[in-house]
Parts: structure tokens; sequence; C-alpha cells
């Protein structure tokens, strides 16, 4: 990379010499006078094979994916094609990786690549999980990361100190990498704000290692009966089991008991998986209350481009015509 500063009509210009990458492929940032300048390889999505030819020509060490779509994954003879030994940081972020899917990706590439991250556009990374931790700690996020202070907080701002899934919390940040303020938002901003602690909603415990697991997002909290569920949770549940690609899980109407847990799941390719078999599978793990009461089946789950699943889409034909959303 070269750079190359110039002085013009009393202002600085910064010009950035990087060959090789496209416009869209270099991102800027600049925080407390401090200007970071990062770049990530675009990939052509038409190309038969072109992940595999690059990683093969150009000896990729590090790449940052998003959770993909199940018909991705390439058959073993044409992954046995390409030389992957040279993958050392494999950084899955945007959106958790279900367990089936981390376990398809260590069959084919080395243990101590793979790393996830949480955070946020508005907080930074907030947590990373270890290689070492990603079959120990199933359904965590990791520990928080460097200069990262978390801290969780109930609906009264009383500081949640208790372990397990039953001391559950608002998740608050603080950190160098967290927004000064939203952009003509301000009330916006201090109201996701607690003793100088910044949110963006998500739902969280901690175990007795310190390793933080997102339930949710609390618009996303299901009330059931009386009884909040997290489908996070449920869907940890359901993406643990060996033939369940990934899951979504997320409340509709019931006139008697306000909502109740419905899944939609993708079989991992070949599966015969059954109904009783997953409904099986998740009173195993999961109190009665948290178990799916109606099920449904899907080759692929809607999502955004960076990978996050549209619950909005799959919950709209189950409220269409409502007032109410809850």
């Amino acid at each position: 990379m070269k750079t190359d500063i110039r002085e013009k009509d009393d202002q600085y210009e910064l010009a950035v010499d990087l060959p090789g990458f496209k416009k869209d492929e270099i991102n800027l940032d600049v925080k407390d006078g401090y200007l970071t300048i990062s770049a990530q390889k675009g990939l052509d999505k038409d190309e038969e094979n072109k992940k595999g030819r690059i990683l093969r020509q150009e000896r990729y060490a590090g790449v940052c994916s998003r959770s993909f779509y199940v018909g991705d994954v390439k058959p073993e003879e044409v992954k046995a094609k390409y030389d992957v030994t040279s993958m050392k940081r494999m950084v899955a972020n945007a959106a958790p990786w279900s367990m089936t899917l981390k376990h398809m990706y260590l069959e084919s590439f080395p243990h101590d690549s793979l790393y996830e991250i949480y955070g946020s556009t508005e907080l930074g990374v907030n947590c990373v999980l270890l290689p070492e931790d990603q079959l120990r700690k199933p359904g965590s996020c990791g520990k928080p990361s460097p200069l990262v202070d978390i801290k969780l907080f109930d609906d009264d701002g009383n500081e949640v100190t208790g372990i397990g899934p039953e001391h559950t919390g608002e998740l608050f940040v603080s950190s160098p990498s967290v927004f000064a303020d939203y952009y003509k938002q301000h009330d916006k901003y201090m109201a996701d704000q607690k003793h100088g602690y910044q949110t963006v909603g998500d739902i969280a415990y901690r175990d007795s290692d310190g390793f933080i697991y997102i339930c949710d997002r609390k618009k996303d909290m299901i009330i059931s009966a009386g009884m909040n569920i997290y489908p996070a949770e449920i869907e940890g549940v359901l993406e643990n089991h060996p033939d369940i690609y990934e899951a979504a899980v997320f409340g509709i109407p019931n006139e008697e008991w306000g909502e109740t847990v419905h899944a939609v799941v993708v079989k991992r390719p070949g599966s015969t998986l059954t109904e009783d078999q997953i409904n099986t599978h998740a009173r195993e793990f999961l109190a009665s209350y948290k178990v799916p009461r109606s099920l449904s089946w899907s080759d692929e789950l809607p999502k955004t481009g960076s990978g996050k699943i549209l619950k909005r889409d799959l919950r709209a034909p189950y409220w269409a015509g409502r007032a109410s959303q809850v």
C-alpha cells in the first residue's frame, strides 16, 4: 500500500494506492482523529468454484464470512481439488454460524482457523470466540474483546451479576469503538444508554467461565401465556441436531396464549429428518413451554446481504391483517 499526503486550498488530501482492489472493496473509518483503511477482496458469485481458485492461486490466509446457503457447500470431489492449508483465519461475522455449519467447515479446513466475532456497526467488535472454544462452547459468541467492558442490566437499570440462562439482561458496552452519537437522533442515542454504557437491544447471559451468550434482540422475544421466550435459545438447540443446517424461530398468534413458538427448519442435504425427531430432540434440552408447537420446512431462509435472517418476512403471513404483532 502506498500513501501520499497533499495540501490543497488549506486542506489535506490523502491519496492511497491499493493495487488489485476495486473502490467498493475499500472501507474508510474515522474516529477520534484516526483514519482506518481496510480492504477486502470481492468474490464473483457467478463464476463456478471462484472461491476455490482464488484460494489455490492467491493462497489466501484470512477470510471474513457471513453464514451462507447450504446449497453453496460444494461436494467432496470438488473440495478435494483445492489445497486449503493456507487458511489461517476464517472469521464468522454478521450473523452467527450454526453448529452444523461449523462442523461442515471444520471437516475441510484447519481446526485452528475458525473464529467468530460478535458486534454491531454502532458498538464495534465486542466479543471473540477463539478456535479452541468453537465446539466447546456451543451458542457462545466468546469473551469480551480487548478494551471492551460489557455489563448486563435488567429493565430497572440494575446490573445482572448472576450466571446462566436464568440470569439474562440487556447487553451494554463501553469501549473506544462505540459511536459518539446517532446522526440527528441524539434522543435515541441517549435512550440506548445506561451509566455510560451503550446498547443495541441484545439480551444475553454469562456462563461461569465468563463467556457471553446472546439470547436475542429484545424486539424478537416471544411472550406465550405470560412467559418470556428467547428464540435464539431454541434455534441454538435445534441447530445442535446434526441433521439441521439452520433454523429460525418466532412467535405466531394464538387466541389462548397470545403467541406460540413456531420453527422454520432447513435440513442438512440428504437428511430424512422428521418433525417427530425434532420434537424429541427439543424436549431433551428445552423446557416444555419453549418447545416449538408448530414447524415448517424450507430449502433456504430469507436473509439480508450481510447474512442476517429476515424474520419479519417469515412472520408476515402469520400476522397478516392483525393490528397488533404481539
